[in-house]
């Protein structure tokens, strides 16, 4: 009887300890650049700090100390799932300091911080947004707006793909969308491409009305549970006859304790969970979060001791949950198939795949990338139904992901990929010379300086080793270094032997790629490009050297431009616009320009002319308004590009009355007190200022200014970057003539990114408006100054609807009168003559601040 009494006992204690189901947990992030990131701005520039910054968050979480605090079940640290946002806003960037614009977010990672993926085993995967550049609502501006349907921009998203595999090496086994947006068409398109997706976000439902677009989604009929579906091909939300596999996803600062408790409680009682906890790299408090989460993660594994938890990256977590055995990745064989002058491609798979059919994609020597539709030739065997120019492919790539989600990428390069040196390579070399670091760079994190008084010199030199013989191309990119040489002694040497010498004009734009030279390069051979610098002037200059790219993707003409939209925004009605269209041949060869123009545009020069090989010029255009109101129109250019002879660029422009701006970088209408400094940040314009706010020292002023050709009645506005950290009591004065007319303490915050009124005065000639450091708001903020617009509501010069005070009012000064920059406000209900004198406690007069006839709202200080 005691026999049988353990045996039992045993049994029940084996059942109780085996029978409880496992919590996987997939943290991870979405991982974007918000830095300079402008919904309002077709061609946005990224600052990359985020992950070339040893003090910002990738670096923390990247940190082998950080992942040890936080172990599972296991003891294994955690894991990252980073899906990587690309597409759309990025695509079109005009980042110059990464090979693609479009793959930026993942090349950055790996760029940093590939051998510490590797080290914990994270993730790297795509996210995607279905922004488009849109004007949905009508009122003639354009905005980087959430798509109503995925439809709108799947071609961008095939695109995304198609760069992420041949540029990357990286194709998505698992996805989350932006915004958790999703539709029928999207996830049954998806179905196609991948198993696993992670955006169900139960129970969340949201629209907006107000552009820019953002953040809709419908999660409200979707499953609560942590426990993976398959989504409806009817409805994305419901459980449904899909192959692929969606789950539940929590943000990580909204994850409660009691959440946790009831996932854990689930898996004691035998289910297993699967939970997405994400959140977003850029995000502040990201390392904290991470903490936190952990944190309440082993509080509820206490409540549930017999209950495991394992840490997992997404596609492991979905492997573990499913119980599959095989976790190898298929064999994959990639070919090429000559076809005359013409190529197509065969795969072949050792087993099933989950895709509906292996995911091809191209790149030709034109940098244009194809997705190649492939049609089965047998079991696991496909070829693609198109084929490609031999002479213009550039590479080739396939991916293959069997129904577990292992996965396997193949290659064909015809051309070796794009090759960058900057001065932390052993390709580059200081020959002569005093040089330093600087931070200024058009590459990396730094750059290298010499500085160089009259009659010195310095060299620093490139080392090329081809990996195939055939054309190539160079180009050298400099950083926003003042003062620097006008002109380089560019000499390449082959073998040591030397072949050219080019008299480089350093005229070009800075951070940006220039062009140096072109020719046959062959392999075996090492070419030296020798870059001397010599200051012939009376003053120091300076010489820079950063970073140099060598491509084998040589084009024969290619018109290039990088305006893709012309949208003028608010133009004068009295005045003519002149539109320049900068445009380039990326080809060695001639490339001729046929003719420039548009319905309601006329075209300044004369057609046909060339642009050489490697060359720039500009195209000029007017548009002259014949009224008020939005004007669209689209500017078409010929050429005799072989590939892509036309090229249309959408204009736009909203003629309004009379007004007038002044931006930072206007060199005649503004002007600053104290430290500023200049920032990537702009609302307006290609940049703007700041200065930080110590509460000691010269108080920072910030000065536009300008005449007005009409007399009236003005609406004055102020713009600044989106921001949360600017000053939150700025003081702005309104000035007429030298005279103040207002002043307002403005919290710079509210309503940055936009046009802010500041108010309606009468003005006839001189105006200014001074933004100043009023030493009474939070400190460690930034002063902000980006653009001043003073725009015309009524030209007769009569107040017409201004807003006059009723009665007369003399308000207290402020701040107290011992601050020399203390303000006095009043009220005139009708015009009246105005005296306002200082005088010290003896009754002698100090200073007359106002004097004259007024009305309105007034200040003087």
């Amino acid at each position: 009887m005691k026999k049988l009494l353990l045996s039992l006992l045993l049994i029940t204690t084996y059942s109780s300890l085996y029978s409880q189901g496992t919590v996987y947990l997939v943290l991870g992030s979405d991982t974007a650049i918000w830095e300079s990131m402008n919904t309002n701005r077709y061609n946005c520039t990224y600052n990359i700090s985020l992950f070339a910054d040893a003090t910002m968050n990738a670096a923390k979480v990247m940190d082998p100390q950080f992942r040890s605090r936080f172990r599972d079940s296991f003891g294994t640290p955690v894991k990252i799932t980073w899906w990587m946002m690309a597409g759309n806003i990025f695509r079109f960037a005009t980042n110059n300091n990464v090979p693609v614009a479009n793959t930026m977010t993942l090349w950055l990672m790996k760029k940093y911080y590939q051998n510490r993926v590797s080290q914990f085993g994270d993730e790297l995967s795509l996210h995607y947004h279905t922004f488009g550049w849109t004007d949905y609502d009508m009122d003639g501006v354009f905005r980087w707006n959430q798509t109503k349907t995925f439809m709108e921009c799947k071609d961008d998203f095939d695109l995304t793909l198609a760069q992420f595999l041949v540029e990357e090496n990286t194709f998505p086994v698992s996805f989350r969308s932006g915004w958790h947006a999703m539709d029928n068409d999207w996830q049954n398109y998806l179905d196609r491409l991948l198993p696993y997706s992670l955006h169900n976000d139960y129970p969340a439902k949201r629209s907006d009305l107000t552009e820019p677009l953002d953040n809709i989604y419908d999660w409200s009929l979707a499953s609560a549970e942590f426990v993976p579906f398959h989504p409806s091909s009817d409805n994305y939300q419901l459980a449904g006859d899909l192959k692929g596999w969606n789950v539940r996803s929590k943000s990580m600062g909204g994850i409660s304790q009691s959440l946790l408790n009831t996932t854990f409680q689930k898996a004691n009682e035998g289910t297993d969970q699967l939970a997405c906890i994400w959140s977003h790299l850029p995000d502040s408090e990201f390392p904290q979060q991470i903490q936190r989460v952990d944190s309440l993660v082993h509080k509820a594994a206490l409540l549930y001791p017999d209950v495991k938890f394992r840490y997992c990256t997404a596609v492991e977590a979905y492997q573990l949950w499913r119980k599959g055995n095989d976790t190898i990745s298929p064999e994959i064989s990639f070919r090429a198939i000559p076809m005359g002058d013409r190529t197509r491609f065969s795969v072949t798979s050792s087993e099933a795949i989950f895709q509906a059919q292996p995911f091809v994609a191209v790149k030709d020597v034109y940098g244009r990338y194809f997705v190649a539709d492939c049609v089965a030739t047998g079991i696991n065997s496909w070829e693609t139904s198109e084929s490609f120019l031999t002479s213009e492919l550039g590479k080739a790539a396939v991916a293959l992901t069997d129904t577990m989600g292992n996965q396997s990428i193949s290659s064909i390069r015809f051309l070796p990929d794009d090759r960058f040196f900057d001065n932390h390579d052993y390709e580059y070399a200081e020959v002569s010379g005093n040089w330093s670091s600087s931070s200024s760079a058009a590459w990396g994190t730094d750059s290298r300086v010499a500085s160089l008084n009259p009659g010195d010199s310095a060299r620093v030199r490139w080392n090329f080793y081809p990996e195939r013989t055939g054309w190539h191309s160079a180009f050298i990119q400099f950083p926003d270094v003042p003062n620097q040489l006008d002109s380089l002694r560019i000499r390449v040497y082959k073998n040591g032997f030397a072949v050219n010498v080019l008299d480089y004009a350093n005229n070009a734009e800075r951070k940006k790629w220039s062009h140096v030279a072109s020719g046959e390069f062959e392999s075996g051979s090492v070419y030296t490009f020798e870059v001397t610098g010599k200051n012939g002037s009376a003053s120091v200059k300076m010489m820079c050297a950063d970073v140099m790219k060598f491509s084998a993707f040589v084009r024969d003409r290619q018109l290039l431009c990088d305006v893709s939209v012309l949208d003028m925004e608010e133009h004068s009605v009295e005045d003519t616009l002149f539109v320049r269209i900068p445009i380039a041949n990326g080809g060695v060869n001639d490339l001729t320009i046929l003719s420039a123009g548009a319905v309601g545009l006329s075209s300044l020069g004369s057609y046909p002319f060339t642009v050489r090989g490697m060359g720039s010029a500009d195209l000029s255009l007017i548009f002259v308004p014949t009224g008020l109101g939005r004007f669209t129109d689209t500017v078409v250019i010929t050429s005799n590009d072989p590939v892509s002879p036309l090229l249309k660029i959408p204009f736009s422009v909203t003629v309004v009355p009379y007004f007038e701006v002044v931006d930072n970088d206007d060199s005649t209408g503004y002007s600053e007190v104290g430290a500023w400094n200049n920032s990537v940040a702009q609302a307006y314009g290609n940049s703007s200022r700041y200065a930080n706010l110590s509460g000691s020292g010269v108080v920072p002023v910030a000065k536009f200014e300008t005449t007005l050709d009409k007399a009236g009645v003005y609406d004055v506005y102020f713009i600044v970057p989106v921001t949360v950290n600017a000053a939150d009591r700025a003081l702005y004065k309104v000035k007429s003539g030298g005279g103040v007319m207002d002043s307002l303490i403005i919290d710079q915050n509210e309503g940055s990114g936009v046009w802010r009124r500041v108010g309606r005065y009468s003005f006839n000639g001189s105006v200014s408006l001074e933004v100043i450091d009023s030493r009474t708001g939070t400190s460690g903020r930034v002063l902000r100054a980006d653009a001043v617009k003073w725009a015309i509501a009524d030209p007769s010069g009569v107040e017409g609807d201004v807003d006059l005070p009723e009665s007369f009012v003399l308000y207290q000064n402020y701040p107290n009168p011992f601050n020399p920059g203390t303000v006095i406000r009043f009220e005139l209900p009708v015009s009246g003559f105005v005296s306002g004198v200082v005088y010290d406690v003896l009754g002698g007069r100090v200073a007359v601040l106002v004097s004259g006839v007024d009305v309105g709202r007034r200040a003087c200080c």
